[in-house]
């Protein structure tokens, strides 16, 4: 078996997953910028949502330097959306 033959093993796997961390990302990011349970005064924290990813990790993030206080003082920012993508995608 030479590498043609993985290769051709593989196929379009590599496209697949990348397509189902978009899918995800932008589903994560749909939820916390619509169940955010905060008051968005600015609109800053619901548009500076987003998601990147890279080979093997997606993550949500926000880039308003406050966004982790207002999490910590209880409100949802972007924890609800990660639970919502582990949920809906049957994650661990």
């Amino acid at each position: 078996m030479d590498i043609s033959d993985v290769l051709a093993e593989i196929g379009d796997a590599p496209k697949k997953v990348e397509s189902i961390f978009e899918t995800m990302g932008d589903d994560a990011v749909g939820y916390a910028r619509e169940h955010g349970s905060y008051k968005d005064r600015t609109g800053d924290l619901r548009r500076n949502t987003h998601y990147q990813k890279d080979r093997n990790h997606l993550r949500v993030e926000n880039d308003m330097f406050y966004a982790s206080f207002v999490e910590h003082r209880g409100y949802d920012v972007l924890s609800g959306a990660e639970d919502y993508v582990h949920e809906k995608y049957k994650l661990k």
